[in-house]
């Protein structure tokens, strides 16, 4: 499929890109991309306060989720109880 450019291909992409935006931009657009990978790494290592906020109010939500479910579940077996106690009345007076 693809593969890296050849020293021959760099060339020329150097060159056209020397034609197109000319000696003088080149060292900005080299300093603008420069910042951008470090704000890109930075992004990846520390996550913001929004992204932070964010994940602790979706923790907050699972954990009011699962305590539901807990409730639900003993209400369940309360109530499975309660059949088996009536369905064992009712085979004993059968």
């Amino acid at each position: 499929m693809f593969s890296m450019p050849g020293s021959q291909e760099l060339i020329l992409i150097l060159i056209i890109v020397l034609l197109v935006f000319g000696g003088k931009k080149i060292p900005e657009m080299m300093a603008g991309i420069g910042k951008g990978v470090r704000s890109f790494k930075k992004g990846l290592n520390n996550p913001d306060e929004e992204e932070i906020a964010d994940l602790e109010d979706k923790a907050q939500r699972l954990d009011k989720a699962k305590k539901a479910i807990e409730e639900n579940k003993k209400i369940i077996e309360e109530i499975g109880g309660q059949k088996s106690a009536t369905a064992t009345k009712e085979e004993k007076s059968a």
